[in-house]
């Protein structure tokens, strides 16, 4: 965290002194200079499911690499606050192939009412687990 925090003191500390297409630059990436256009997409996704969740989204999404929650929560507020780099991540994603963000979506974090609607499946303790006509029913019943 200390490291963290110097590396983002150090970032503040030379904000300002960039030409504007270095500032965009930067603000599209982490501190790390690791965030993609996938990992804003996953970022976004997981983030509409769960409401707001940052926790979930911490233990739930697999991202191209390790990202702290502090990471996350600041790659989460810079995107929703600061207007140049939220543009360019967006312009980033509808970018993507639509194969890719498709693939990305079935990786995406179940949301509360999905997780409730779940839980009504009833199964045996004797190996009796519910079968594929259970959850077909399930999504005919909830689109």
């Amino acid at each position: 965290r200390r490291l963290a925090r110097k590396k983002r003191s150090e970032i503040d500390e030379t904000r300002g002194n960039e030409t504007p297409g270095e500032e965009i630059k930067k603000n599209h990436l982490s501190e790390n200079n690791v965030w993609t256009p996938l990992d804003d997409y996953r970022l976004l996704l997981n983030i509409m499911q769960t409401k707001g969740n940052l926790e979930q989204v911490f233990a739930g999404t697999k991202f191209s690499c390790f990202y702290t929650s502090d990471q996350i929560a600041h790659r989460w507020e810079t995107l929703m606050y600061d207007d140049k780099a939220g543009v360019l991540a967006q312009n980033a994603i509808t970018n993507l192939h639509p194969h890719t963000k498709a693939q990305i979506q079935t990786e995406a974090l179940f949301s509360d009412e999905e997780e409730d609607l779940l839980r009504t499946i009833k199964y045996t303790t004797s190996g009796g687990n519910p079968d594929l006509s259970c959850f077909i029913k399930l999504l005919e019943d909830n689109p």
